[in-house]
């Protein structure tokens, strides 16, 4: 039987090089945000949204929407001009401020 790269036997020592870091296996499976509740209610986040700083907030603030208050929420991201990203993390919307 091959040994399984990430767990060296009971006879080796470990060292770096024979563990896998642990964002590496985030990267293998869904993104480790789909694991926290949404922001708007007890879901489980279908969307992660940023939106970019402004006037009245000086820094970017990221949103785990379920899907229900995204689409409640839709137009008026889309005019804050906020990036919204799937369960993938692929890009839904680009961030570009409607007026």
């Amino acid at each position: 039987m091959g040994q399984n790269k990430g767990i060296p036997s009971q006879n080796a020592t470990a060292t770096a090089h024979d563990i896998e870091p642990a964002d590496d296996i985030l990267r293998q499976a869904e993104p480790a945000w789909l694991l926290d509740v949404a922001c708007c209610c007890p879901s489980r986040p279908a969307i992660r949204v940023v939106v970019p700083a402004s006037g009245d907030r000086q820094r970017s603030a990221e949103l785990l929407l379920c899907g229900h208050h995204y689409r409640r929420s839709e137009d008026g991201l889309a005019r804050a001009g906020a990036s919204v990203y799937d369960r993938t993390g692929s890009l839904i919307s680009s961030g570009t401020r409607l007026s």
